[in-house]
């Protein structure tokens, strides 16, 4: 997975030699994701714990997620549930939506740099 999203991830040009020196790998070990209960937008995301929980969206056979890093980019909650599902190509309030499964996880993480 690690080799795919460094030369093959379409959203993102092939990682190149001269960028190696700069290259900080990290892993995300995910704890069980537990599902949220169902409810309004409101409901839901009171259940989500920004920067703790990451977050998978269930809709329509299209699967995304978030790590809990990415609340660093997307702090308000709102915004980043309706980017997750922009990730799975699904209109950004389809979290919203009845047959929506959201749950959540925590993850650890370790990283270093490349030598």
């Amino acid at each position: 997975n690690a080799r795919s999203a460094a030369f093959c991830d379409s959203r993102f040009p092939p990682l190149e030699r001269h960028e190696l020196p700069e290259l900080l790998i990290e892993i995300s070990v995910l704890s069980a994701a537990v599902r949220l209960r169902p409810g309004t937008a409101e409901e839901i995301l009171q259940q989500i714990r920004p920067h703790v929980d990451g977050v998978f969206l269930q809709v329509s056979g299209r699967v995304s997620t978030f790590l809990p890093q990415v609340w660093e980019k997307l702090p308000v909650p709102a915004d980043f549930m309706n980017c997750l599902a922009r990730k799975s190509g699904l209109a950004p309030e389809a979290w919203c939506d009845a047959s929506a499964v959201i749950s959540v996880y925590q993850v650890q993480s370790f990283a270093e740099r490349s030598d």
